[in-house]
């Protein structure tokens, strides 16, 4: 792992344990009892699990696992995860579109415009047609996190005071 990655990572471990002021995890718990009857937790509990696995691909990308590295099975969740939210999407009629982004590892990069969010983005190579994205990117590299923190925070806040 490159010096530059190490310290990435580093700095998403910090991010994901201070998240909203509990952590990802205990943030992802709350988002489970939402996302039952709300598409939006659960575009955001989707999201987030995204980046959660991309971290994880990044942190462990050795070993053996039934002849996958701990990352090829990270990057199977996260295209799994990746579908999931093109369906909510998809269904509560949010952009989400793929433009061509020709890596070793991908061919696209998927982007969604998310309320209350903003614009999300990853590398990944879709199983089959989807819309292009015509927008841009917003230049933000790595933002995923912060953007949905941010949204994460306001829902749960609203949640606790409905």
């Amino acid at each position: 792992m490159s010096r530059k990655t190490k310290q990435q990572v580093n700095g998403l471990v910090k991010a994901r344990a201070e998240f909203a002021g509990i952590g990802t995890r205990k943030a992802k718990l709350a988002l489970n009892k939402l996302a039952k009857t709300d598409e939006y937790a659960r575009a955001l509990r989707t999201a987030l699990e995204i980046e959660d696995v991309n971290l994880t691909a990044k942190r462990y990308f050795g070993g053996d696992c039934g002849g996958y590295s701990y990352a090829e099975i990270a990057y199977m969740k996260k295209s799994e995860n990746i579908e999931t939210l093109i369906g909510i999407c998809q269904s509560q009629g949010w952009v989400a579109g793929v433009q061509p982004f020709d890596t070793i590892q991908t061919t696209h990069i998927i982007y969604f415009d998310i309320p209350g969010v903003g614009q999300l983005s990853w590398h990944y190579s879709p199983k089959g047609p989807l819309p292009d994205y015509l927008g841009q990117w917003d230049g933000q590299e790595g933002s995923a996190l912060p953007k949905l923190e941010v949204a994460v925070s306001a829902l749960l806040t609203g949640a606790a005071t409905a």
